[in-house]
């Protein structure tokens, strides 16, 4: 129900270890053979010899000749002693779907130790290291065989020494224990996305942590349909095993796509995610305590994005079967229940959208209502979880059709209670200054996607006083544990948790808050600091790179620059951006649009005596043609206007308040919103070039099941 929506148009496997046989020897195929490091292995050949030499004699003999010989050969030499060792025996499996008669490798250090699964694909693998040995880092490899020998599986475990607590007196390591003792496919995607195996238990715990959900799941996915249904999505060219493939990510990316290009690809791959997410046997699930009470679902996105909205949901289950739920838009009350790793939600009042929808088949287009009817909560571990939105559909113009459930996934991290304070700590107060903040705000604007939650200046006094700009409220405030508490005058409140700093400036900022009425919301976004910079007119022409130079959702893409607002000396400017374009055959362009592409991209640009630059673009109601000058023609009117209140300057990068009130074409009656932003100036324009196909309008940004809207810049 509440899905994740963007804010903007649209949203190494490494250490090849060889399976080594014992020379000299023969052994069955299950039987664990340990090849040790001879230079740990201690030598007592030549101390056995001497001991065996040295023995210990007192001979007396006497004769008539009365000699006397008298032989004591006492040795004080010790026996070398084997240095200590510690053992355990790991039992575990190598699954995706069970790999028969995998060979099984863990290596410790130097020390590997060697087996074959059964058909089932179930070890029992003895361990033995020395002890001093024993905080070393134990990792796994697991070989497919005959039809299979494209799989190759890797598991990063732990230490032997965390190995050995997690055992307990048996010393018998199982998956209930822990998990990565099963070689699978989603503990071989972890190790290849974090790169390098950590050398304590500290560091692997913190690198699984940071991974990014939706691509361990996504590309696990990818792996189980090429292992299990290798008929259909054998591996691509270029890639002769599952680490081959891990090792090439483009490769691995045009794989994807390849399969997504399909409706049987995309509901295979679909599938595929789900059954990884709900295997017991490849993902941990939460186990860190007993159900939570207070569970925060955040999406998953770049850290260079921040023109989002609805990224974070919370969920209270406030009883034995009930709860609320709530985020930047809606709130709604629910039913659950919990079986395994999956906390199943049933919304008591489905959020509801209506559509038309085309029949492909049939060549007809259909009014269709899509109810928000429950979400699947399947924690992946104590830090993510899959979340499945099923939407009901139903046709009410024609009885005919049947109506049907269609089931969305997005992948959020995933904190609970406690640990949501922990990742968001109480904002300090910052008295004698202002931040811009979320608050509730009902202004009326309609063209957004959270009408009633914007953002507002807080200027902060001591004694527990300050003033909200843009509410034109006073608030009371007050440091507490849970955050940062204002009041405002007319009843409604907001608490402010802190993430991470973006910048000396910026942060992203949690802000529980309620309306006067109590109604809840949830937001997740970007805050910026106040030092009443202002501009003055004549700084102000140049460019201004939203967010920085580059592509937010795409910051690895060094071809893109990404939106901003360029500003020409005589008033005029115009909104600019670029995009990919895929071609037919493959390859892809990169494309620039401005006012010179696109004339509804043109704007105009005033200067007021309060500081404020005043952005706004017309449209000529009688020629439906944009950028009339307004006031030379009756019909010439404006569409969108973004008013600017400045805040900070550092370093060419300048942080201000958006005051956007967006009427469209035709014109709508909307009020306002507001948006903290921050741009770095340029004072020359983007330098233009020539698209290579400027009759092809822009690419436009995908958005997965229900997860991303569009929303402005």
């Amino acid at each position: 129900m509440f899905n994740v929506q963007l804010g903007k148009l649209g949203l190494a496997v490494w250490f090849v270890l060889s399976v080594a046989a014992c020379s000299g020897s023969e052994s069955a195929p299950d039987a664990p053979v340990q090849v040790a490091d001879e230079s740990l292995v201690s030598d007592t050949t030549d101390a056995d010899a001497d001991a065996d030499a040295d023995t210990d004699t007192d001979t007396d003999t006497d004769t008539d000749t009365d000699t006397d010989t008298d032989t004591d050969t006492d040795s004080d030499q010790p026996v070398a002693e084997e240095p200590p060792t510690v053992s355990l025996v790991l039992d575990g499996v190598v699954t995706d779907a069970p790999i028969a008669f995998a060979s099984v490798v863990a290596t410790v250090g130097a020390e590997r130790f060697e087996t074959v699964a059964d058909g089932q694909g179930r070890y029992s693998l003895p361990v033995e290291v020395l002890e001093s040995e024993a905080g070393q880092m134990l990792q796994m490899r697991a070989t497919g065989r005959d039809g299979q020998a494209f799989v190759v599986f890797d598991s990063w475990v732990g230490s032997i020494d965390a190995l050995l607590d997690a055992a307990g007196p048996d010393a018998e390591l199982t998956a209930d224990e822990n998990l990565r003792v099963n070689v699978t496919h989603v503990s071989t995607v972890e190790a290849a996305l974090i790169g390098e195996l950590p050398s304590t238990d500290a560091a692997l715990e913190q690198a699984r942590a940071e991974l990014d959900p939706e691509q361990l799941l996504e590309t696990a996915a990818a792996i189980k349909l090429i292992v299990d249904q290798n008929a259909d999505y054998p591996l691509p060219q270029g890639a002769e095993t599952i680490a081959d493939l891990l090792d090439d990510t483009p490769l691995l990316e045009r794989f994807i796509d390849e399969v997504e290009s399909t409706q049987q690809g995309r509901s295979d791959f679909r599938s595929a995610q789900m059954q990884t997410a709900s295997d017991p046997d490849v993902v941990a699930g939460r186990r860190s305590g007993p159900n939570p009470q207070r569970a925060l679902a955040i999406a998953v996105l770049p850290r260079s994005a921040f023109n989002f909205v609805r990224v974070a949901t919370m969920f209270e289950f406030s009883g034995i079967d009930t709860g609320r739920v709530y985020d930047a838009t809606l709130s709604d009350t629910f039913s659950w229940f919990v079986e395994g790793n999956t906390f199943s939600v049933t919304y008591d009042t489905p959020e509801q959208s209506e559509d038309f929808e085309f029949d492909e088949e049939e060549q007809v287009s259909r009014r269709v209502i899509r109810s928000f009817i429950g979400t699947d909560i399947v924690t992946i571990n104590d830090f993510a979880a899959q979340l499945r939105d099923y939407v009901r559909v139903e046709f009410p113009d024609d009885p005919n059709v049947p109506p049907r459930t269609d089931t969305f996934l997005r992948t959020v991290r995933f904190l609970a209670d406690s640990e949501i304070t922990q990742a968001f700590p109480p904002v300090s107060a910052p008295v004698g200054s202002a931040i811009t903040a979320p608050v509730f705000n009902d202004t009326g604007a309609n063209f957004t996607l959270t009408p009633d939650v914007h953002d507002a200046v807080l200027r902060f006094s001591g004694g527990g006083m300050g003033y909200a700009e843009v509410l034109d409220q006073s608030f009371t405030w007050i440091e507490a544990d849970l955050g940062l508490r204002t009041d405002f005058e007319d009843g409604s409140w907001a608490r402010l948790s802190q993430g991470r700093m973006v910048d000396d400036c910026a942060r992203v900022l949690l802000a529980d808050i309620r309306s006067p009425q109590g109604e809840p919301r949830l937001s997740l976004g970007l805050s910026i600091c106040d030092e009443d910079n202002m501009l003055s007119q004549a700084e102000i022409p140049g460019t201004y790179y939203q967010f920085g130079i580059g592509e937010e959702e795409r910051p690895d893409d060094d071809r893109l620059i990404g939106f901003g607002l360029r500003f020409d000396s005589d008033g005029t400017g115009s909104n600019f951006f670029d995009d990919t374009l895929e071609h037919g055959d493959g390859s892809t362009t990169v494309e620039f649009f401005d006012d010179s592409v696109m004339q509804h991209l043109a704007f105009f640009w005033d200067y007021t005596q309060a500081g404020h630059v005043v952005v706004y673009r017309t449209y000529d109601e009688d020629t439906n043609r944009f950028n009339c000058e307004l006031g030379s023609i009756e019909s010439c009117v404006i569409w969108d206007t973004r008013t600017i209140w400045p805040m900070t300057e550092a370093d060419g990068r300048f942080y201000w308040l958006e005051e956007r009130e967006f009427r469209g074409v035709p014109l709508t009656d909307t009020g306002p919103a507001y948006l903290g932003r921050f741009y770095d100036y340029q004072p020359e324009p983007p330098e233009p070039f020539v698209n290579e196909r400027a009759d092809t309008a822009p690419a436009q940004k995908s958005s997965a099941d229900f997860q991303l809207e569009t929303d402005l810049r």
